[in-house]
């Protein structure tokens, strides 16, 4: 039987912008991360080479917590003399040169806004959220030599530091349209309007949510350097969304990975580099070579570490061979990591194992290779991590604890422009980080009672303790164990359906695989369903309130988080068929695999 849809049971829409023309139902997500500056001493600053012309567009959302004075928001250096974007009192001002030029919008402080600035020719153009703001004429055009960007501060000095929130800053060699900007700001997913990918010079997203690196998304590595500024969470809209964006997550606990240069943690035993300058399997020219050189028996590339025993790590290469061999990866105290079959082409080789020498081991070691046989091996970016396994160049510093990477605006590459990976994000899906979730805006449609109700939705399985047993996909209520709540959730071995603070539990799913969970009530009874099959049912009564805002990836509660992807969440006020889950599964295993 075909399933048609009413106001009463259409799937939910979560967006990131509620201005943006929506279906019924929207939700509002919260899952925006945004760099915080204290007005005293925080900024970023951003080495840069390439030269803007007098043609450039500037992007961020900010938020002031206070507007009194001058706040610096971006600046650098231009021409002879600095020249910068800054909040005067409630206005946007520039200072290019012998200008400093007002623009008409009176900013509000604990108001989050989606700034765009264009120029071309002498005139800046200025819209927030969206709209034309006013522009600007300028006396002497702004033209840019290479330096140093600023963030947040004064660019020649220390002082006239921004108070407030800000994130997503881009920057672009060419004049955006009135168009461009509105297509920006109302679609939170999009970073480039479409065709200018190419004109994309810096994207400083500003939502790693650890570290001091603010990565450059652009692929022109203007990776920046965070000066006391620190991580705020679950933003609302405008803000740029976690959520809507491809994202990985990663930690490397070594410096410099990407540069054995630059790394005392990397030692040639028994090799000679030749060279730093061959090209990579990107087409840059920073691929390393290596001749062995008969001067040890046991030669090999190896990682030296300290870390205590019983720690995985994760230690990942791109190799290739003047000529095909076969080499071995492994660690002192383990067994070999497996044999690899180096070829003329580059290809990236892993192994993930489980340290258990109390200091010095050493990680991926290419060993048995015999000593005199003056193999020539080409090595990029070796890199070490543990827990997951992603690639983050750590630059000046150790990035322990994970960070958001989102996918880079080239096919299979990161935020880094260096790694290879699938975007992680699935069509239609919520990528949640731990902290972002989404809250429909309540309505009559969406309230129960006793009657009948179907909770749908596909999930990637997982389950991390927040504080709780419980990680919850949906909710229709507050907290899931009062009697007048219903959600659906995992908990650390089992799906379940909380109707009324009970739970119908179903044991057995695989932690990173993709899944169709559906609870139904139908009068007294309810029933769980897994990939289209009834899986548990019970009687059981309860009603459902609806004094809460209804919210996916949450409850009411901020312990029962749930951290990883979310598609399709559907809410019904009837109780679907048997025949009915099992299309609804059909319609979207082939997508959510």
């Amino acid at each position: 039987m075909a399933i048609t849809f009413s106001d009463t049971n259409k799937p939910l829409n979560p967006r990131g912008n509620d201005a943006s023309p929506l279906a019924y139902n929207k939700a509002a997500i919260y899952s925006g991360k945004a760099l915080d500056f204290d007005g005293v001493n925080d900024s970023v600053s951003v080495p840069y080479s390439d030269t803007l012309g007098g043609v450039w567009s500037w992007v961020s959302i900010i938020e002031a917590d206070a507007l009194s004075g001058y706040q610096e928001i971006f600046g650098g250096m231009y021409s002879a003399s600095n020249a910068t974007i800054y909040l005067k009192e409630n206005q946007l001002t520039f200072f290019t040169n012998q200008d400093n030029l007002n623009t008409a919008f009176d900013f509000e402080t604990g108001k989050k806004y989606h700034i765009a600035c264009s120029q071309s020719g002498d005139t800046i153009s200025v819209y927030v959220n969206g709209q034309a703001a006013g522009s600007v004429s300028l006396t002497i055009p702004l033209n840019s030599t290479s330096g140093t960007y600023v963030i947040g501060k004064r660019p020649t000095q220390a002082n006239e530091f921004f108070n407030g929130k800000m994130s997503g800053v881009r920057l672009f060699n060419t004049a955006l349209t009135a168009a461009q900007v509105a297509d920006l700001y109302n679609n939170p997913e999009k970073i480039v309007p479409t065709g200018l990918e190419s004109n994309l010079k810096l994207w400083l997203p500003m939502q790693e949510g650890a570290g001091t690196t603010a990565y450059d998304g652009s692929g022109n590595g203007n990776h920046g350097t965070i000066s006391g500024a620190t991580y705020v969470n679950a933003i609302g809209a405008p803000v740029a969304q976690t959520a809507v964006i491809d994202w990985n997550k990663g930690t490397n606990i070594l410096e410099n990975t990407e540069n054995p240069d630059d790394n005392g943690n990397f030692s040639a035993r028994g090799f000679t580099k030749n060279s730093s300058t061959e090209t990579s399997p990107i087409g840059t020219n920073d691929a390393h070579k290596y001749t062995e050189d008969g001067t040890n028996e046991n030669p090999g590339l190896v990682y030296l570490t300290d870390y205590s025993s019983g720690s995985s790590q994760t230690f990942k290469v791109y190799l290739k061979a003047d000529a095909a061999t076969s080499l071995a990866l492994s660690t002192t105290g383990q067994t070999s990591g497996g044999n690899i079959n180096v070829t003329t082409e580059w290809q990236q080789f892993e192994v993930t194992q489980s340290v258990n020498a109390t200091s010095g081991p050493h990680i991926g070691g290419f060993a048995t290779i015999t000593q005199g046989s003056g193999i020539v091996l080409y090595m990029w970016h070796p890199q070490m991590s543990y827990g997951d396994s992603v690639y983050i160049p750590t630059l000046a510093t150790t990035q322990t604890s994970p960070v958001l990477l989102p996918a880079g605006l080239t096919t299979g590459r990161d935020i880094t422009g260096v790694n290879l990976f699938e975007n992680v994000r699935k069509q239609g899906a919520l990528n949640l980080d731990g902290s972002s979730f989404a809250e429909v805006h309540d309505n009559g449609s969406l309230d129960f009672g006793t009657g009948d109700l179907t909770m749908e939705c596909w999930s990637k399985a997982t389950y991390e303790n927040t504080g709780s047993g419980v990680n919850v996909l949906m909710s229709l209520g507050g907290d899931l164990t009062s009697v007048s709540s219903s959600a659906i959730g995992t908990t650390s071995t089992s799906f379940a359906f909380y109707l009324g603070g009970s739970p119908t539990l179903i044991s057995g799913y695989t932690t990173g695989q993709w899944y169709h969970i559906v609870g139904v009530r139908n009068g007294s009874n309810i029933y769980i369903y897994i990939n289209g099959s009834l899986k548990n049912s019970k009687a059981q009564a309860g009603t459902i309130t609806n004094v809460h805002g209804k919210q996916i990836g949450r409850d009411g509660t901020s312990d029962r988080i749930y951290k990883d992807q979310i598609a399709q969440p559907r809410i019904y006020n009837r109780a679907l068929t048997a025949g009915e889950v099992l299309q609804n599964y059909n319609s979207g295993k082939n997508t959510y695999k």
